[in-house]
Parts: structure tokens; C-alpha cells; sequence
């Protein structure tokens, strides 16, 4: 890839979606094409040097001496080291908290299942519950149909009992009847 001054400045990066600041990935996949370009273009540079130092010896002129550089490199180097710290410090961070995140949602996950699963319980006992309220609906129904049966045998036997009662005087009267006509028998006889 020819890289040309004008490629830097206007190479952008995407946004990365879960942290703050650009894709690693891409970021150094750029630099690996700057470096790949400053090395040829520092080869091809040494390579016409060459050529013109060939071209300057067999004219009995002076080699032209490599020029020496400011070694903004390293400056520049150690600043990429620097921001590249920076990053992969937020992202550690943001890391931590993305896994204290997970955490946080596997634990309302297991919450949200235990919940779920105590409200299965609780509306299989209200299911019971109804079964078991309709039993003992049925259960009194049948106990107040008894107890009609049962007072209207009682007031079936009061009845039977006023009758006797009433048989009894008149049988208590017979009897009395009986006894004075017997002992009036007897005294005339």
C-alpha cells in the first residue's frame, strides 16, 4: 500500500461499540501499514543513494552522505506506548465492569428462576387450595342435606312422642277408669 502523508491525517477509525475510543485491532492494523511504508520508502530511499553515490563515485565526485534525522521515533513511540497504556487501562477497567455486569445478571437471572419457580409452587397450592374448598363445599352440602333429614326426622319423633304422650293419657285415663269401675265391682259384689 503506497501511504501517502495526506492517508494519516485523514484515516478514521470506528467507533467500538462496548468501550470508549477506536478498535484496537484497526488501530494497529494502520500502524502496521505506516511501518510497512516507511520501511520501503526508507529502502527505496537507501536504494537511490546508493544509486546516486554510484553514479557521483564513477563522475569522481563525493558519496552523499546518509542525512541524519531528528529521532522523533522514539517520542513518537513512547507517546503511542503512553496512549496505548491509557486504553488498555480503560478497557481493563470497562472489562471489570462488564464482568461485574454479568455478574449482577446472572444473579437476578437465578433471582428471576427462583421467583418464577416459587410462584409455580404457590399457584399449584392455590390449585390444591380451590380443589380442596370445593371438597369441603360439597362436604357441608351434603352435612346440611343431613341435617334437614335429620330434623325432619326429629320433628317427625316429637311428633310420634306428643302422640304416644297423648295415647298414654288416654290409655292413663282408660286404666284410671278401669280401676274405679274394678274396685266398685268389688265392693258390690
Amino acid at each position: 500500500m503506497a501511504l501517502t502523508p495526506e492517508d494519516v491525517l485523514n484515516k478514521t477509525f470506528t467507533q467500538t461499540q462496548f468501550r470508549r475510543g477506536y478498535d484496537e485491532r484497526e488501530v494497529d492494523d494502520f500502524l502496521d501499514d505506516i511501518v510497512a511504508e516507511m520501511r520501503r520508502m526508507t529502502k527505496e530511499s537507501d536504494d537511490l543513494r546508493g544509486e546516486l553515490n554510484t553514479v557521483r563515485e564513477g563522475k569522481g565526485m563525493a558519496p552523499v552522505a546518509a542525512p541524519q534525522q531528528p529521532d522523533t521515533s522514539a517520542k513518537d513511540l513512547e507517546e503511542l506506548r503512553s496512549k496505548n497504556a491509557t486504553l488498555a487501562a480503560r478497557v481493563a477497567e470497562l472489562e471489570g465492569t462488564r464482568s461485574e455486569l454479568t455478574t449482577k445478571i446472572s444473579e437476578l437471572e437465578g433471582t428471576h428462576s427462583e421467583l418464577t419457580a416459587r410462584l409455580g409452587e404457590f399457584e399449584g397450592k392455590s390449585g390444591d387450595i380451590e380443589v380442596r374448598n370445593a371438597e369441603l363445599q360439597g362436604k357441608v352440602g351434603q352435612l346440611e342435606h343431613r341435617n334437614s333429614e335429620l330434623e325432619a326426622q326429629a320433628a317427625e319423633a316429637v311428633q310420634q312422642a306428643e302422640q304416644l304422650q297423648a295415647r298414654t293419657t288416654e290409655l292413663e285415663a282408660s286404666a284410671d277408669a278401669l280401676q274405679t269401675r274394678a274396685e266398685q265391682a268389688e265392693h258390690q259384689g
